[in-house]
Protein backbone atom coordinates (compact mmCIF):
# COMPACT_ATOMS: atom_id res chain seq x y z
CA UNK A 1 0.00 0.00 0.00
CA UNK A 2 1.27 3.76 -0.58
CA UNK A 3 1.18 6.30 2.00
CA UNK A 4 2.54 9.38 0.36
CA UNK A 5 0.75 11.02 -2.54
CA UNK A 6 1.12 14.56 -4.76
CA UNK A 7 -1.89 15.79 -6.45
CA UNK A 8 -1.31 17.96 -9.18
CA UNK A 9 -4.37 20.33 -9.76
CA UNK A 10 -6.91 21.55 -7.20
CA UNK A 11 -10.04 21.72 -9.38
CA UNK A 12 -13.17 20.18 -8.15
CA UNK A 13 -12.26 16.75 -8.67
CA UNK A 14 -8.68 16.95 -7.17
CA UNK A 15 -9.97 18.60 -3.66
CA UNK A 16 -12.72 15.58 -3.88
CA UNK A 17 -9.31 12.94 -4.04
CA UNK A 18 -7.56 15.56 -1.38
CA UNK A 19 -10.37 14.67 1.02
CA UNK A 20 -10.42 10.95 0.00
CA UNK A 21 -6.86 10.84 0.42
CA UNK A 22 -6.85 12.59 4.49
CA UNK A 23 -9.74 10.31 5.43
CA UNK A 24 -7.47 7.52 4.58
CA UNK A 25 -4.81 8.81 6.82
CA UNK A 26 -2.85 9.59 3.63
CA UNK A 27 0.19 12.15 4.13
CA UNK A 28 -0.62 14.82 0.79
CA UNK A 29 1.59 17.17 -1.15
CA UNK A 30 -0.89 19.92 -3.44
CA UNK A 31 1.05 21.02 -6.06
CA UNK A 32 -0.73 24.21 -7.76
CA UNK A 33 0.08 26.93 -9.67
CA UNK A 34 -3.14 28.46 -8.23
CA UNK A 35 -3.85 30.73 -4.53
CA UNK A 36 -4.09 27.66 -2.01
CA UNK A 37 -7.46 26.82 -1.34
CA UNK A 38 -8.83 27.81 2.06
CA UNK A 39 -11.15 24.31 1.98
CA UNK A 40 -8.33 22.09 1.80
CA UNK A 41 -8.16 19.80 4.99
CA UNK A 42 -6.24 19.81 7.50
CA UNK A 43 -2.46 18.15 7.22
CA UNK A 44 -2.26 18.76 3.58
CA UNK A 45 0.97 20.67 2.40
CA UNK A 46 0.83 22.83 -0.42
CA UNK A 47 3.67 24.10 -2.77
CA UNK A 48 2.62 27.19 -5.27
CA UNK A 49 4.81 27.07 -8.25
CA UNK A 50 5.24 27.97 -11.46
CA UNK A 51 4.92 25.44 -14.76
CA UNK A 52 8.39 26.63 -15.49
CA UNK A 53 10.03 26.08 -12.31
CA UNK A 54 10.71 22.52 -12.98
CA UNK A 55 13.18 22.15 -10.04
CA UNK A 56 10.83 23.73 -7.55
CA UNK A 57 8.79 20.01 -8.18
CA UNK A 58 11.46 17.81 -8.13
CA UNK A 59 12.93 18.87 -4.79
CA UNK A 60 9.19 18.93 -3.53
CA UNK A 61 8.60 15.46 -4.73
CA UNK A 62 11.85 14.09 -3.12
CA UNK A 63 11.65 16.22 0.32
CA UNK A 64 8.05 14.64 0.85
CA UNK A 65 9.10 10.94 -0.38
CA UNK A 66 6.31 10.78 -2.69
CA UNK A 67 5.57 7.50 -3.95
CA UNK A 68 2.28 8.87 -6.27
CA UNK A 69 1.81 11.40 -8.21
CA UNK A 70 -2.20 11.85 -9.44
CA UNK A 71 -2.69 14.48 -12.09
CA UNK A 72 -6.12 16.09 -12.43
CA UNK A 73 -5.03 18.92 -14.82
CA UNK A 74 -7.44 19.99 -17.17
CA UNK A 75 -7.11 18.40 -21.27
CA UNK A 76 -5.41 21.58 -22.03
CA UNK A 77 -2.99 20.92 -19.51
CA UNK A 78 -1.59 17.29 -20.46
CA UNK A 79 1.91 18.56 -22.22
CA UNK A 80 2.58 20.11 -18.35
CA UNK A 81 1.47 16.71 -17.38
CA UNK A 82 3.87 14.89 -19.45
CA UNK A 83 6.63 17.67 -17.73
CA UNK A 84 5.29 16.24 -14.23
CA UNK A 85 5.53 13.12 -15.43
CA UNK A 86 9.19 13.67 -16.56
CA UNK A 87 10.54 14.96 -13.11
CA UNK A 88 8.41 12.27 -11.18
CA UNK A 89 10.78 9.24 -12.83
CA UNK A 90 13.70 10.95 -12.06
CA UNK A 91 12.65 11.77 -8.11
CA UNK A 92 11.89 8.01 -7.97
CA UNK A 93 8.18 8.19 -7.80
CA UNK A 94 6.39 4.82 -8.11
CA UNK A 95 2.91 5.25 -9.54
CA UNK A 96 1.97 8.09 -11.75
CA UNK A 97 -2.12 8.35 -12.53
CA UNK A 98 -2.63 10.89 -15.68
CA UNK A 99 -5.63 12.87 -15.60
CA UNK A 100 -8.78 10.64 -17.11
CA UNK A 101 -11.25 10.20 -14.29
CA UNK A 102 -14.07 10.23 -17.16
CA UNK A 103 -14.85 8.08 -20.35
CA UNK A 104 -12.19 5.51 -21.41
CA UNK A 105 -9.37 6.92 -23.38
CA UNK A 106 -7.99 4.19 -23.65
CA UNK A 107 -6.79 3.12 -27.24
CA UNK A 108 -8.11 6.24 -28.80
CA UNK A 109 -7.95 6.68 -32.61
CA UNK A 110 -6.18 10.60 -33.60
CA UNK A 111 -10.23 11.42 -34.36
CA UNK A 112 -11.56 11.02 -30.92
CA UNK A 113 -12.48 13.32 -28.08
CA UNK A 114 -10.21 11.54 -25.82
CA UNK A 115 -7.43 11.22 -28.15
CA UNK A 116 -4.75 13.60 -26.08
CA UNK A 117 -5.04 12.35 -23.20
CA UNK A 118 -4.48 8.36 -24.03
CA UNK A 119 -1.34 10.05 -26.24
CA UNK A 120 -0.12 11.50 -23.19
CA UNK A 121 -1.18 8.36 -20.69
CA UNK A 122 1.39 6.14 -23.39
CA UNK A 123 3.56 9.08 -23.35
CA UNK A 124 4.43 8.91 -19.27
CA UNK A 125 4.28 4.70 -19.72
CA UNK A 126 7.02 5.13 -22.36
CA UNK A 127 9.12 6.75 -19.65
CA UNK A 128 9.38 4.03 -17.55
CA UNK A 129 7.18 5.52 -14.76
CA UNK A 130 4.08 2.53 -13.98
CA UNK A 131 0.63 4.37 -14.27
CA UNK A 132 -2.85 3.20 -13.12
CA UNK A 133 -5.69 4.70 -15.49
CA UNK A 134 -9.24 5.59 -13.64
CA UNK A 135 -12.17 5.86 -15.56
CA UNK A 136 -15.35 6.45 -14.04
CA UNK A 137 -17.43 7.53 -17.05
CA UNK A 138 -19.43 10.70 -16.83
CA UNK A 139 -18.73 11.96 -13.47
CA UNK A 140 -21.53 13.02 -11.93
CA UNK A 141 -22.49 16.24 -8.79
CA UNK A 142 -25.61 17.82 -7.71
CA UNK A 143 -23.51 20.65 -9.43
CA UNK A 144 -23.58 20.04 -13.02
CA UNK A 145 -27.13 19.33 -14.05
CA UNK A 146 -28.91 23.03 -13.71
CA UNK A 147 -31.09 23.32 -16.77
CA UNK A 148 -31.88 27.22 -18.14
CA UNK A 149 -35.34 25.84 -18.89
CA UNK A 150 -35.75 23.69 -16.10
CA UNK A 151 -36.33 20.92 -18.81
CA UNK A 152 -33.79 18.26 -20.06
CA UNK A 153 -32.75 19.34 -23.33
CA UNK A 154 -32.97 16.65 -26.06
CA UNK A 155 -31.58 16.83 -29.66
CA UNK A 156 -33.92 16.60 -32.45
CA UNK A 157 -31.90 13.81 -33.83
CA UNK A 158 -31.58 12.14 -30.94
CA UNK A 159 -33.43 9.02 -29.41
CA UNK A 160 -32.00 9.16 -25.77
CA UNK A 161 -32.55 5.55 -24.99
CA UNK A 162 -29.14 4.34 -25.22
CA UNK A 163 -27.22 3.08 -21.73
CA UNK A 164 -24.64 5.13 -20.27
CA UNK A 165 -22.56 4.76 -17.37
CA UNK A 166 -22.60 7.46 -14.99
CA UNK A 167 -20.54 7.69 -11.23
CA UNK A 168 -20.72 10.24 -8.62
CA UNK A 169 -17.51 12.28 -8.32
CA UNK A 170 -17.37 11.88 -4.90
CA UNK A 171 -17.63 7.68 -5.07
CA UNK A 172 -14.90 8.10 -7.56
CA UNK A 173 -12.54 10.32 -5.45
CA UNK A 174 -12.95 7.38 -3.04
CA UNK A 175 -12.18 4.98 -5.25
CA UNK A 176 -8.81 6.18 -6.06
CA UNK A 177 -8.09 6.48 -2.64
CA UNK A 178 -9.28 3.51 -1.54
CA UNK A 179 -7.52 1.44 -3.79
CA UNK A 180 -4.09 3.40 -3.45
CA UNK A 181 -3.92 3.24 0.23
CA UNK A 182 -5.61 -0.54 0.47
CA UNK A 183 -4.40 -2.32 -2.53
CA UNK A 184 -1.30 -3.88 -3.08
CA UNK A 185 0.69 -1.85 -5.23
CA UNK A 186 1.30 -4.76 -7.78
CA UNK A 187 -2.59 -4.71 -8.50
CA UNK A 188 -2.21 -0.98 -9.68
CA UNK A 189 0.72 -0.97 -11.84
CA UNK A 190 -0.15 -1.14 -15.35
CA UNK A 191 -3.84 -1.24 -14.55
CA UNK A 192 -6.74 0.81 -16.02
CA UNK A 193 -9.77 0.60 -13.43
CA UNK A 194 -13.49 1.26 -14.93
CA UNK A 195 -16.20 2.20 -12.25
CA UNK A 196 -19.59 2.69 -12.76
CA UNK A 197 -22.46 4.01 -10.40
CA UNK A 198 -25.40 3.42 -12.21
CA UNK A 199 -25.85 2.35 -15.86
CA UNK A 200 -29.35 4.62 -17.16
CA UNK A 201 -30.50 6.62 -20.20
CA UNK A 202 -30.98 10.84 -21.11
CA UNK A 203 -34.87 9.95 -20.99
CA UNK A 204 -34.75 7.49 -17.59
CA UNK A 205 -32.59 10.94 -16.29
CA UNK A 206 -35.43 13.24 -17.20
CA UNK A 207 -37.98 10.96 -15.32
CA UNK A 208 -35.61 10.84 -12.17
CA UNK A 209 -35.70 14.53 -12.04
CA UNK A 210 -38.88 15.11 -12.80
CA UNK A 211 -38.79 16.86 -15.98
CA UNK A 212 -40.06 16.82 -19.25
CA UNK A 213 -37.53 15.99 -22.23
CA UNK A 214 -37.60 19.16 -24.82
CA UNK A 215 -36.61 18.17 -28.23
CA UNK A 216 -34.06 21.08 -29.17
CA UNK A 217 -32.11 22.02 -32.36
CA UNK A 218 -28.72 22.41 -29.84
CA UNK A 219 -27.99 21.95 -26.18
CA UNK A 220 -26.27 24.58 -24.28
CA UNK A 221 -22.54 23.23 -23.82
CA UNK A 222 -22.81 24.99 -20.06
CA UNK A 223 -25.35 21.63 -19.49
CA UNK A 224 -22.42 19.17 -19.20
CA UNK A 225 -22.94 16.41 -19.11
CA UNK A 226 -25.87 16.46 -21.50
CA UNK A 227 -24.65 18.81 -23.78
CA UNK A 228 -24.94 18.30 -27.16
CA UNK A 229 -21.31 16.82 -28.65
CA UNK A 230 -21.77 14.35 -25.63
CA UNK A 231 -25.09 13.36 -26.09
CA UNK A 232 -24.21 12.33 -29.74
CA UNK A 233 -21.08 10.79 -28.30
CA UNK A 234 -23.44 8.69 -26.14
CA UNK A 235 -25.96 7.92 -28.61
CA UNK A 236 -23.28 5.71 -30.48
CA UNK A 237 -22.68 4.03 -27.20
CA UNK A 238 -19.84 4.98 -26.31
CA UNK A 239 -21.05 6.30 -23.17
CA UNK A 240 -20.55 3.00 -21.11
CA UNK A 241 -17.42 1.68 -18.81
CA UNK A 242 -17.53 -1.10 -21.32
CA UNK A 243 -16.54 0.78 -24.56
CA UNK A 244 -13.33 -0.20 -26.37
CA UNK A 245 -12.71 2.58 -28.46
CA UNK A 246 -9.65 0.38 -29.88
CA UNK A 247 -12.28 -2.40 -31.31
CA UNK A 248 -14.66 0.71 -31.71
CA UNK A 249 -17.26 -1.60 -29.83
CA UNK A 250 -18.74 -2.49 -26.51
CA UNK A 251 -17.06 -5.48 -25.05
CA UNK A 252 -20.18 -6.93 -22.70
CA UNK A 253 -17.09 -9.67 -21.17
CA UNK A 254 -14.40 -7.03 -21.00
CA UNK A 255 -12.68 -7.30 -17.78
CA UNK A 256 -12.11 -4.41 -15.52
CA UNK A 257 -15.48 -3.19 -14.32
CA UNK A 258 -13.90 -2.75 -10.38
CA UNK A 259 -16.51 -1.41 -8.46
CA UNK A 260 -15.72 -4.75 -6.19
CA UNK A 261 -12.30 -3.86 -5.33
CA UNK A 262 -13.99 -1.04 -2.96
CA UNK A 263 -14.76 -3.83 -0.14
CA UNK A 264 -18.46 -3.01 1.68
CA UNK A 265 -19.19 0.16 -0.80
CA UNK A 266 -22.96 0.74 -1.98
CA UNK A 267 -22.22 3.38 -5.09
CA UNK A 268 -24.46 6.19 -4.82
CA UNK A 269 -27.19 6.23 -7.58
CA UNK A 270 -28.35 8.81 -9.90
CA UNK A 271 -31.50 9.86 -7.91
CA UNK A 272 -29.37 10.30 -4.49
CA UNK A 273 -26.71 12.62 -6.47
CA UNK A 274 -28.92 14.85 -7.46
CA UNK A 275 -31.65 15.00 -4.72
CA UNK A 276 -29.03 15.65 -2.41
Amino acid sequence: MYSSFAVVGVGYVGLLIIKALVQQQASVLVLTCSPPKSDLPEGVTTVRLRSTDIASIARALQQYHIEVVISTVDADELRFQNSVAEISKGAGVKLFLPSDFGMPSEGSTPQDSFAAKDKSAKYIQSLGIPTSRIYASPSTSNKNWSRSNGKVNLLENIQGETPISFTSVVDAAGFVAYILTKLDPARLVYTSFRIEGQRTSIVDIALTLGMSVERVSEVPSHEFPLAGSFQEYFETGRGTINWDSAEDKEEREKPGNSNSLWDNHRWKTISEVLHK
